[in-house]
């Protein structure tokens, strides 16, 4: 899988995620991953839902920035 991107999530005003990635599968799906911890044991899970909304956010997100930073390389300067 290739890492699209890096964010932090933040759940609510007491909870926040750090380091969680934004992966493009081989089959063109997105997909969300949490942060791993030594070891590689996964240190947080979503139900099947939240996971669909973290990744729809994610994807967003990523594609308004990317579409901003396209249209800034096509201004010319004055």
């Amino acid at each position: 899988m290739k890492l699209v991107a890096e964010f932090d999530l933040q759940i609510t005003d007491d909870v926040r995620i750090c380091g969680m990635r934004l992966l493009n599968a081989p089959d063109g799906r997105f997909l969300t991953y949490a942060p791993t911890a030594l070891g590689g044991r996964r240190s947080v899970t979503f139900a099947r839902p939240l996971a669909d909304a973290i990744t729809a956010a994610a994807i967003q997100q990523y594609s308004e920035l990317v579409t901003a930073h396209a249209k800034r390389r096509h201004i010319a300067p004055a």
